[in-house]
Protein backbone atom coordinates (compact mmCIF):
# COMPACT_ATOMS: atom_id res chain seq x y z
CA UNK A 1 0.00 0.00 0.00
CA UNK A 2 1.82 3.23 -1.23
CA UNK A 3 0.15 6.44 -0.52
CA UNK A 4 0.19 8.80 -3.63
CA UNK A 5 2.42 11.52 -2.12
CA UNK A 6 4.60 8.61 -2.24
CA UNK A 7 4.16 7.59 -5.81
CA UNK A 8 4.79 11.17 -6.83
CA UNK A 9 8.42 10.81 -5.58
CA UNK A 10 9.18 7.40 -6.95
CA UNK A 11 7.57 7.83 -10.52
CA UNK A 12 9.37 8.98 -13.58
CA UNK A 13 6.68 10.16 -15.70
CA UNK A 14 8.86 12.21 -18.23
CA UNK A 15 9.64 8.68 -19.49
CA UNK A 16 8.80 8.45 -23.71
CA UNK A 17 5.58 7.42 -23.77
CA UNK A 18 5.84 4.23 -25.59
CA UNK A 19 3.38 3.35 -28.19
CA UNK A 20 3.89 -0.37 -29.42
CA UNK A 21 1.36 -0.33 -32.21
CA UNK A 22 -2.06 -0.47 -33.27
CA UNK A 23 -3.23 -4.18 -33.49
CA UNK A 24 -1.88 -7.59 -32.44
CA UNK A 25 -1.58 -10.88 -33.47
CA UNK A 26 -3.50 -14.02 -31.92
CA UNK A 27 -1.68 -18.00 -31.77
CA UNK A 28 -2.47 -21.36 -30.22
CA UNK A 29 -0.22 -22.93 -28.19
CA UNK A 30 -0.07 -26.06 -26.52
CA UNK A 31 -2.68 -27.31 -23.66
CA UNK A 32 -5.22 -25.30 -25.19
CA UNK A 33 -3.34 -22.04 -24.21
CA UNK A 34 -4.47 -19.05 -26.75
CA UNK A 35 -1.94 -15.51 -26.46
CA UNK A 36 -2.29 -12.50 -27.99
CA UNK A 37 0.99 -11.02 -29.23
CA UNK A 38 2.27 -7.18 -29.75
CA UNK A 39 3.96 -6.55 -32.47
CA UNK A 40 7.31 -6.40 -30.35
CA UNK A 41 6.85 -10.44 -30.11
CA UNK A 42 5.83 -9.29 -26.00
CA UNK A 43 2.60 -11.67 -25.05
CA UNK A 44 0.00 -9.05 -23.56
CA UNK A 45 -2.76 -11.55 -23.26
CA UNK A 46 -3.04 -14.93 -22.58
CA UNK A 47 -6.06 -17.23 -22.17
CA UNK A 48 -5.90 -21.30 -21.29
CA UNK A 49 -8.17 -23.62 -19.89
CA UNK A 50 -8.79 -23.68 -16.29
CA UNK A 51 -10.00 -26.47 -13.88
CA UNK A 52 -13.87 -27.41 -13.90
CA UNK A 53 -14.54 -26.05 -17.21
CA UNK A 54 -13.60 -21.99 -16.41
CA UNK A 55 -11.43 -20.32 -19.02
CA UNK A 56 -8.53 -18.03 -16.79
CA UNK A 57 -7.65 -15.15 -18.72
CA UNK A 58 -4.24 -13.28 -17.62
CA UNK A 59 -3.96 -9.61 -19.23
CA UNK A 60 -0.92 -8.08 -19.16
CA UNK A 61 1.04 -5.27 -19.62
CA UNK A 62 2.93 -4.28 -23.03
CA UNK A 63 6.40 -5.66 -20.95
CA UNK A 64 4.35 -8.76 -20.38
CA UNK A 65 3.38 -8.46 -16.73
CA UNK A 66 -0.07 -9.43 -15.64
CA UNK A 67 -2.20 -6.67 -14.48
CA UNK A 68 -5.42 -8.52 -13.72
CA UNK A 69 -6.66 -12.43 -14.10
CA UNK A 70 -10.21 -13.17 -14.88
CA UNK A 71 -11.85 -16.36 -14.48
CA UNK A 72 -14.92 -17.18 -16.67
CA UNK A 73 -16.95 -19.67 -16.57
CA UNK A 74 -18.73 -19.61 -20.40
CA UNK A 75 -19.70 -15.89 -20.53
CA UNK A 76 -19.89 -15.26 -16.84
CA UNK A 77 -17.49 -13.59 -15.13
CA UNK A 78 -16.87 -15.85 -11.98
CA UNK A 79 -13.68 -14.16 -10.58
CA UNK A 80 -11.25 -11.54 -10.75
CA UNK A 81 -7.90 -10.45 -8.89
CA UNK A 82 -5.43 -7.24 -9.67
CA UNK A 83 -2.13 -8.56 -9.69
CA UNK A 84 -0.21 -6.03 -10.59
CA UNK A 85 0.47 -4.20 -7.24
CA UNK A 86 -1.88 -7.33 -5.31
CA UNK A 87 -2.64 -9.58 -5.43
CA UNK A 88 -5.87 -7.92 -4.94
CA UNK A 89 -9.29 -9.91 -5.20
CA UNK A 90 -12.43 -8.45 -6.53
CA UNK A 91 -15.95 -9.18 -5.16
CA UNK A 92 -17.68 -9.34 -8.84
CA UNK A 93 -21.01 -11.00 -7.62
CA UNK A 94 -23.74 -8.81 -9.43
CA UNK A 95 -21.73 -7.67 -12.19
CA UNK A 96 -22.85 -7.87 -15.61
CA UNK A 97 -22.13 -7.12 -19.41
CA UNK A 98 -23.12 -3.73 -20.16
CA UNK A 99 -23.09 -1.20 -23.07
CA UNK A 100 -21.91 2.64 -22.43
CA UNK A 101 -22.20 2.84 -26.40
CA UNK A 102 -22.67 -0.02 -29.46
CA UNK A 103 -18.67 0.12 -29.70
CA UNK A 104 -18.31 -2.59 -26.94
CA UNK A 105 -19.49 -4.05 -23.59
CA UNK A 106 -17.48 -4.41 -20.15
CA UNK A 107 -18.39 -5.90 -17.30
CA UNK A 108 -19.82 -3.61 -14.24
CA UNK A 109 -22.26 -3.62 -11.43
CA UNK A 110 -24.16 -0.64 -13.06
CA UNK A 111 -23.77 1.21 -16.41
CA UNK A 112 -21.28 3.75 -16.10
CA UNK A 113 -22.58 6.32 -18.63
CA UNK A 114 -21.45 9.01 -17.49
CA UNK A 115 -20.90 7.28 -14.40
CA UNK A 116 -21.55 4.21 -11.56
CA UNK A 117 -20.11 3.62 -8.15
CA UNK A 118 -18.13 0.57 -7.95
CA UNK A 119 -16.48 -0.62 -4.77
CA UNK A 120 -16.21 2.82 -3.18
CA UNK A 121 -14.96 4.44 -6.42
CA UNK A 122 -16.56 5.74 -9.61
CA UNK A 123 -16.68 3.95 -12.84
CA UNK A 124 -16.65 6.46 -15.59
CA UNK A 125 -17.06 6.15 -19.47
CA UNK A 126 -17.05 9.39 -22.00
CA UNK A 127 -17.23 9.24 -25.73
CA UNK A 128 -14.85 12.07 -27.17
CA UNK A 129 -13.97 13.26 -30.63
CA UNK A 130 -11.73 10.67 -32.68
CA UNK A 131 -7.71 11.83 -31.28
CA UNK A 132 -4.67 10.46 -30.80
CA UNK A 133 -4.61 9.93 -27.19
CA UNK A 134 -0.33 8.79 -27.49
CA UNK A 135 0.15 12.85 -28.39
CA UNK A 136 1.72 15.20 -25.94
CA UNK A 137 -1.62 17.21 -26.26
CA UNK A 138 -3.88 15.09 -25.00
CA UNK A 139 -1.89 13.87 -22.05
CA UNK A 140 -1.75 17.59 -21.23
CA UNK A 141 -5.35 18.39 -21.47
CA UNK A 142 -6.49 15.83 -19.15
CA UNK A 143 -3.97 16.39 -16.29
CA UNK A 144 -5.22 20.17 -16.79
CA UNK A 145 -8.80 18.83 -16.63
CA UNK A 146 -8.54 16.46 -13.45
CA UNK A 147 -5.73 19.20 -12.04
CA UNK A 148 -3.82 16.58 -10.88
CA UNK A 149 0.08 14.88 -11.03
CA UNK A 150 1.18 12.11 -13.74
CA UNK A 151 2.46 9.24 -11.64
CA UNK A 152 2.67 6.61 -14.92
CA UNK A 153 1.59 6.33 -18.13
CA UNK A 154 1.80 3.45 -20.65
CA UNK A 155 0.57 1.32 -23.32
CA UNK A 156 -2.39 -1.10 -23.13
CA UNK A 157 -4.06 -3.51 -25.38
CA UNK A 158 -7.26 -4.12 -24.73
CA UNK A 159 -9.24 -6.51 -26.75
CA UNK A 160 -6.84 -6.06 -29.75
CA UNK A 161 -6.20 -2.21 -30.04
CA UNK A 162 -3.53 -0.64 -28.51
CA UNK A 163 -4.40 2.07 -25.84
CA UNK A 164 -3.00 4.97 -23.65
CA UNK A 165 -3.09 4.49 -20.37
CA UNK A 166 -2.74 7.22 -17.53
CA UNK A 167 -2.61 6.78 -13.34
CA UNK A 168 -3.34 10.20 -11.95
CA UNK A 169 -3.02 11.88 -8.51
CA UNK A 170 -5.33 13.99 -7.40
CA UNK A 171 -4.72 16.07 -4.04
CA UNK A 172 -7.76 16.05 -1.90
CA UNK A 173 -7.58 17.81 1.66
CA UNK A 174 -4.32 16.18 1.91
CA UNK A 175 -5.45 12.64 1.61
CA UNK A 176 -5.50 12.66 -2.26
CA UNK A 177 -6.87 9.97 -4.48
CA UNK A 178 -6.16 8.14 -7.93
CA UNK A 179 -7.46 8.30 -10.87
CA UNK A 180 -6.40 5.52 -14.02
CA UNK A 181 -7.52 6.45 -16.96
CA UNK A 182 -7.51 4.47 -20.55
CA UNK A 183 -8.17 6.10 -23.54
CA UNK A 184 -9.17 3.62 -26.61
CA UNK A 185 -9.14 5.35 -30.12
CA UNK A 186 -11.07 4.82 -33.55
CA UNK A 187 -11.93 6.45 -36.42
CA UNK A 188 -15.15 7.67 -35.21
CA UNK A 189 -14.75 8.40 -31.70
CA UNK A 190 -11.93 8.27 -28.76
CA UNK A 191 -13.48 6.15 -26.21
CA UNK A 192 -12.24 7.24 -22.23
CA UNK A 193 -12.67 4.98 -19.28
CA UNK A 194 -11.56 6.06 -15.72
CA UNK A 195 -12.15 5.13 -12.44
CA UNK A 196 -11.08 7.51 -9.35
CA UNK A 197 -10.50 5.75 -6.16
CA UNK A 198 -12.49 6.30 -2.66
CA UNK A 199 -8.66 6.51 -1.17
CA UNK A 200 -5.30 6.78 -1.88
CA UNK A 201 -4.68 3.37 -1.30
CA UNK A 202 -3.11 2.04 -4.91
CA UNK A 203 -5.29 -1.51 -3.78
CA UNK A 204 -8.46 0.83 -4.89
CA UNK A 205 -7.40 0.40 -8.43
CA UNK A 206 -8.45 -2.97 -8.49
CA UNK A 207 -11.56 -2.56 -9.46
CA UNK A 208 -10.83 -0.24 -12.22
CA UNK A 209 -8.66 -2.73 -13.80
CA UNK A 210 -10.78 -5.25 -13.66
CA UNK A 211 -13.36 -3.38 -15.42
CA UNK A 212 -11.28 -2.46 -18.06
CA UNK A 213 -9.84 -5.66 -18.95
CA UNK A 214 -13.45 -6.86 -19.45
CA UNK A 215 -13.49 -4.38 -22.29
CA UNK A 216 -14.84 -6.41 -25.82
CA UNK A 217 -15.41 -4.79 -28.84
CA UNK A 218 -18.29 -5.31 -30.65
CA UNK A 219 -17.44 -3.59 -33.95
Amino acid sequence: MIAWWAIVALAGPETPFARVGERIRTTNRRGGEKAWIAPDGVAVRRRLPGPDGTLIDHHQDASGHVVTTLVWRGESLESATMVRGGPVPVDVAGWSSVSPVPAFTIWSPALPAPAAEVAGGLLRYDALEATDPFAPTFEAALLDGAGGVLLDRSTEYVDGRACARFLIALPDGGEGQLVEVWAAPTTTALHVLSYRTPGADDDALAPGRVAWATWRWTK
